[in-house]
């Protein structure tokens, strides 16, 4: 025995999630898809594209690529695609020197920039070599000295 479902019995729903910080819509284009169940799951696939991570993982890639973008602008430079040295720039000033932090926010800004070059089709600048000699040197200064104990001493 067959069962016939029509098209219209299909349900679409758009997955939950904050999508609305990255708009990926250019990605699939709707206007080519002329059966109406087709157009409206194209709609939807961006929002999909934007878990495959966990939520929390991806709210923190959105901000990491977040401040990227308000240093580009500031800058007035290219937010994608990057060009290399900007990139390492925006490494050195802002999260190596200026701010002086751990080597967990290199890794964030260069996570959350990788993850929303391959959601736009980009090559990763993060691949760069010139970003990733950016990135061992600001791993080494940032690297905590490693604190050696101390011996003890012996009372008699």
């Amino acid at each position: 025995m067959f069962w016939f479902l029509t098209l219209s019995c299909y349900v679409i729903s758009v997955p939950s999630g904050d999508t609305g910080k990255l708009d990926l819509s250019f990605l699939v284009p709707v206007d080519g898809l002329q059966h109406p169940v087709l157009h409206q799951l194209a709609k939807v696939l961006p929002s999909v594209l934007l878990q495959d991570k966990a939520p929390k993982t991806v709210n923190s890639y959105l901000r990491a690529f977040g401040a990227w973008t308000c240093w580009a602008e500031q800058c007035r430079v290219s937010v994608l695609p990057m060009k290399p040295v900007v990139f390492s720039l925006y490494l050195v000033t802002v999260k190596l020197i200026k701010e002086n932090k751990s080597v967990s926010t290199i890794n964030s800004a260069l996570y959350g920039v990788s993850w929303v070059q391959k959601k736009v089709g980009q090559s990763q600048v993060t691949e760069n070599p010139f970003v990733t000699q950016v990135v061992d040197a600001a791993r080494r200064i940032l690297a905590r000295p490693p604190e050696r104990k101390k011996p003890l001493r012996r009372t008699k």
